[in-house]
């Protein structure tokens, strides 16, 4: 869908991405209006007022990659708000596929470079397991063998009891997201989302039963650009950009030294994948805010 076809025509400041492939001709042939209410009784079965769309342009090469997705997402059961949820994760993904992971990849080989250049080999003496999960039993054994003061989790999996307890001081995740507020794999996203800045940054605690739940031994931000950088830039920034603040907080839990940092009585709220509206809307009023806040031009 070119972006000047009738689908597309007008403002599209800040917008980007809808695209179903059953109504693709449709939107050459149909007015605006007329186009966003097929998709609406596409979405819905219902007839409806003219609303506002979201449309990104596609080479012909990615439409079997959108076609799949769409025909997995209506495959789905459940209600029609659940499936419009659904929806709105899986166009996220595909947009974020499209548009912004080649530049996300080029940061993170780039940062993979300076963190070895700063640090170097790990020594031959060090011992290391590849294993395909860090819940399997190979891993249970690994710990069991060289009984670990403390376990550093840096992964997405949750973590079984069997695992996270082989550590005498305990094991800790460098959580993407303020806690308990922002809990779960994507609290940055949603803290800018929700334009709650004050909340952009990284939560070190220790694990529990639950998720996200545990012991929190500190709170870690910088100074992020939310117009320039991706939520997953940001995330990961969070962690790099304190390595020496953690590791001098390491230090003190080892020593038996470092505060509990008191979390009770706050709101507590697990967040799930992101919505490409909700992305479009933030990087929108990231835009509006920083024009704001430089003034008029001269």
């Amino acid at each position: 869908m070119d972006e000047g076809e009738r689908a597309g025509e007008g403002s599209t400041e800040g917008w980007a991405g809808i695209l179903f492939v059953h109504g693709v001709h449709k939107a050459k042939e149909l007015p605006r209006k007329e186009f966003k209410r097929e998709v609406e009784r596409h979405l819905t079965g219902k007839e409806t007022e003219a609303w506002e769309i979201i449309y990104f342009k596609l080479y012909k090469s990615q439409l079997p990659v959108v076609e799949k997705a769409l025909e997995t997402a209506g495959l789905m059961l459940g209600t029609e708000k659940s499936r419009g949820y659904c929806l709105e994760k899986i166009l996220f993904q595909l947009y974020y596929r499209f548009f912004l992971a080649a530049a996300d990849q080029e940061w993170q080989e780039d940062m993979l470079r300076k963190l070895e250049a700063r640090y170097g080999d790990l020594p031959d003496a060090v011992r290391h397991l590849e294993t395909p999960s860090p819940n399997s039993s190979e891993t249970k054994r690994f710990l069991g063998e060289i009984q670990p003061d403390i376990i550093l989790a840096r992964c997405k999996s949750i973590l079984n009891k069997r695992i996270y307890s082989q550590a005498r001081v305990g094991t800790f995740v460098m959580h993407p997201g303020i806690c308990p507020e922002y809990r779960n794999a994507h609290g940055c996203f949603w803290a800018l989302a929700n334009r709650n800045t004050a909340n952009v940054g990284m939560t070190l605690l220790k694990i529990d039963a639950d998720v996200d739940t545990g012991p929190v031994y500190g709170y870690y931000r910088y100074d992020y650009d939310e117009v320039a950088e991706s939520h997953i830039v940001i995330q990961n920034r969070v962690v790099f950009d304190n390595l020496d603040s953690l590791a001098t907080k390491f230090r003190e839990i080892l020593a038996g030294t470092a505060a509990m940092i008191d979390s009770q009585g706050r709101k507590s709220r697990a967040c799930g994948q992101p919505w490409l509206t909700r992305y479009l809307r933030w990087k929108r009023a990231a835009k509006c805010a920083r024009r704001r806040d430089a003034g008029p031009t001269p």
